[in-house]
């Protein structure tokens, strides 16, 4: 968990999964084998890749982030898994991966759910680098579904079947109307925060690590 949180951000899904792979009736010896396995697999891949690395570039956009979300609808029949990356320019700051603390109905809910802790992470973050750089601090949140995305920018005239869907819209809705941050659209295949909600084809997943700042150093 340190090393998927702090310096791989390519296999944070791969670790959070272990945690949440218990059934009912297992016996510990049957979790740990199981666990045991799925360790081994993820310390191969590290083995193979131990040579690739976040990249820190210089930049002239410090007081602004990019704040991408992607969400996985129930991959487990229960509550849905999330993924949050938080760029400073093109350098990766902050990640997360993880189950929502709500049960979410459709894939509509499951994204904005994941989009207002995004924005609550990436809020932290932009409120610090105000304070560094002296300059007003600005966010752009981008999510790769369309649905999801004008309910946050609809507010209170958008419909809403639940009273804790309605909440989290409005949130987002209040930080663009105070032009805090800015909500658009980004291509699944082009949204980093992918690789944190589910496992990838190999090709895809190699796509993936250049999408996250990983790149390999030399030796």
């Amino acid at each position: 968990m340190w090393i998927a949180f702090r310096t791989r951000p390519d296999i944070c899904w791969a670790v959070t999964r272990i945690s949440r792979s218990t059934k009912s009736g297992e016996s510990m010896q049957e979790i740990e084998d199981r666990a045991r396995t799925q360790i081994k697999h993820i310390l191969q891949y590290l083995a193979v890749t131990w040579n690739w690395c976040l990249t820190v570039k210089p930049h002239d956009q410090l007081s602004r982030l990019t704040i991408v979300s992607d969400a996985s609808l129930a991959p487990s029949g229960g509550k849905s898994h999330e993924g949050v990356t938080i760029f400073n320019g093109p350098n990766l700051i902050f990640w997360r991966s993880g189950r929502q603390s709500l049960t979410a109905l459709s894939s509509c809910e499951a994204e904005l759910v994941g989009m207002v802790s995004a924005v609550h992470h990436g809020i932290n973050l932009l409120l610090s680098l105000g304070e560094m750089t002296q300059i007003a601090p600005s966010a752009t949140v981008m999510n790769d579904n369309a649905a999801a995305i004008e309910l946050a920018r609809s507010g209170p005239n958008a419909s809403f079947r639940t009273r804790f869907i309605s909440m989290r819209a409005h949130f987002v809705y209040d930080l663009i109307l105070a032009r805090l941050i800015t909500v658009n659209y980004i291509p699944s295949q082009e949204n980093p925060a992918d690789a944190l909600t589910k496992g990838l084809t190999a090709v895809v997943h190699r796509r993936a690590r250049e999408l996250l700042s990983l790149i390999e150093c030399e030796q």
